[in-house]
């Protein structure tokens, strides 16, 4: 995927906190199914983390990260905010095209099994 290119994205990523108390609150990404795939374009990823605030006793708090994750950056329209994304909710554009054209073939596949020829059609 190239900078710009048009995507239609599943799902979006949000990040949830599992505690509300701050020391030790657990934060992680999650992803978010849309209805329907939305048509986007794609302007970069990110290296994303999931993790923990630790209380240091006194001294403040400390962001722990336990594990990294790679997310597309896609935006929808200008006038709404990028968001994050799964590189496996994203599919691109060619895509969409080559799974319709793969079922008209074989539509056109299964219609030649049955003895109809190509200048029927």
């Amino acid at each position: 995927m190239n900078f710009g290119d048009s995507v239609f994205v599943s799902a979006r990523l949000r990040r949830f906190r599992a505690s509300k108390f701050i020391t030790y609150a657990k934060r992680k990404w999650e992803r978010v199914n849309f209805s329907e795939p939305r048509k986007a374009i794609y302007i970069g990823y990110r290296t994303l983390a999931n993790g923990h605030v630790e209380d240091l006793s006194g001294y403040g708090n400390e962001w722990v990260p336990t594990e990294y994750v790679k997310a597309a950056l896609v935006i929808f329209n200008e006038r709404e905010n990028p968001v994050y994304a799964f590189f496996e909710d994203i599919e691109t554009e060619e895509g969409q095209k080559d799974r319709c054209r793969n079922m008209v073939d074989m539509e056109i596949t299964a219609v030649f099994k049955h003895g109809i020829t190509k200048h029927e059609l």
